[in-house]
């Protein structure tokens, strides 16, 4: 597999002049019953292999690196805490020894609680990681229990007062809604424990059940119930009223923020900017390209020691593509589609490609216009899985989406 080549849209280089770079860590020690990413509980003897075919394939990546400015790095997983100080220490030098890591970079790291101690998170924090981002779920050890997590509420507890002695100034918490036997009180009070505890930054995410977890299958053999969908409507609504009266912004549909602490490097996911991804399994988008990685744990580390790409599929992104992508991705941000930025970008207007829908949504109150910008009304956040598929182009069509396509939404109220 060759180096990705530089290509251009509407004459205008895609390549930008700062990068963030995603690190995949596909290893844990124990997989939860709702998670369906890329990982074993089961092969931890491969962590020290893994991280040597990590830092060669970011040492392939010198030419890309060298042209950048790696503005966010971000260790996902799996349980990316199972590393080291010492390895996160020798992949962050790496990446500082291929190109240009910015001073100010955003460097996150996910862990899980029950795993962090004061002189960890020093070291992790000595070795360069100054966000953390910590899966805690729920404050309640029965839905734990229910997903399959291995930490009980005390365990998150510690591990905040651990990453504040250890220096850590900037500190995620993630926390689901509609887990069965969850009510809205309790899940009010999963919120209350985070706001008491100070966190710079949350993500609330829905409980989905992913077919091949072990959770979809209990689902399915009707063990229990999914939660009622106004109840998750609910809980979806009170985290958003009540997390902006405490002052957190609201900045994306799952994701709130302590002003300065929005999350750097899924902007970049958000404004569909190009990102390098490395590791086995990992995606990225570069010069015009989507790509993924091979999921064979043995091939990549394979690979690499052959000093070959890892790169399994890659495809080309289409105009049309490109389009829809930054539409509905960037429409998950509450500051909307700036239109002089996708002018740039395309070297045509927003309405150019929507002459139709754009104005049926707006009509229907589920976009508004205002400000030289598109977003999302607060009708059009709880219709918005909606409001993405109508704008998502069509490669065939001879026109631009028609109105059929925005039918069958509401008119807002």
């Amino acid at each position: 597999m060759q180096p990705f080549e530089r290509i251009f849209f509407m004459g205008e280089p895609l390549k930008p002049q700062v990068l963030s770079l995603y690190i995949h860590i596909p290893f844990c020690r124990r997989k939860c019953s709702y998670c369906d990413f890329l990982s074993w509980p089961d092969r931890l003897e491969m962590l020290a292999p893994y991280v040597a075919a990590l830092v060669s394939e970011i040492s392939q990546y010198r030419g890309v690196l060298s042209e950048r400015q790696v503005s966010t790095v971000f260790f996902g997983g799996g349980t990316p805490s199972l590393l080291t100080s010492d390895q996160v220490n020798q992949i962050i030098e790496t990446i500082s020894a291929a190109g240009t890591l910015l001073p100010d970079a955003e460097i996150s790291l996910e862990a899980n609680p029950e795993m962090l101690t004061e002189d960890i998170l020093r070291g992790y924090r000595e070795a360069g990681v100054n966000r953390l981002s910590l899966g805690l779920q729920s404050t309640h050890e029965a839905l734990l229990t229910f997903l399959g997590r291995h930490h009980s509420p005390a365990d998150f507890y510690h591990a905040v007062e651990s990453a504040r002695k250890a220096g850590f100034s900037n500190i995620s918490g993630d926390l689901i809604f509609g887990i069965p036997g969850q009510s809205l009180d309790s899940w009010h009070q999963s919120l209350e424990k985070m706001v008491q505890l100070q966190l710079d930054h949350l993500s609330c995410y829905g409980l989905t059940y992913e077919k091949g977890t072990p959770l979809f299958d209990r689902l399915f053999q009707n063990q229990f119930q999914a939660v009622d969908e106004d109840l998750e409507w609910k809980m979806f609504r009170h985290a958003i009223d009540w997390l902006q009266a405490q002052g957190y912004d609201h900045y994306e549909i799952s994701n709130y923020a302590k002003p300065g602490n929005q999350c750097r490097h899924n902007l970049t996911y958000w404004k569909n900017r190009e990102y390098l991804g490395v590791g086995a399994g990992a995606h990225g988008f570069l010069n015009g390209e989507r790509y993924e990685n091979t999921v064979s744990l043995e091939e990549y580390v394979k690979r690499l020691k052959e000093k070959e790409y890892p790169v399994a599929n890659r495809q080309r992104v289409s105009l049309r593509e490109s389009v829809s992508e930054t539409c509905f991705l960037s429409l998950r941000l509450r500051e909307g589609i700036s239109e002089s930025a996708f002018q740039h970008r395309y070297g045509r207007s927003l309405m150019d490609f929507y002459p139709v829908v754009l104005p049926r949504l707006m009509e229907k109150r589920l976009l508004v216009r205002e400000d030289g910008r598109v977003r999302l009304t607060e009708t059009g956040i709880d219709f918005s899985n909606q409001v993405f598929t109508a704008l998502m182009l069509d490669e065939n069509a001879e026109d631009q989406p028609d109105e059929s396509e925005v039918a069958g939404l509401t008119n807002g109220g």
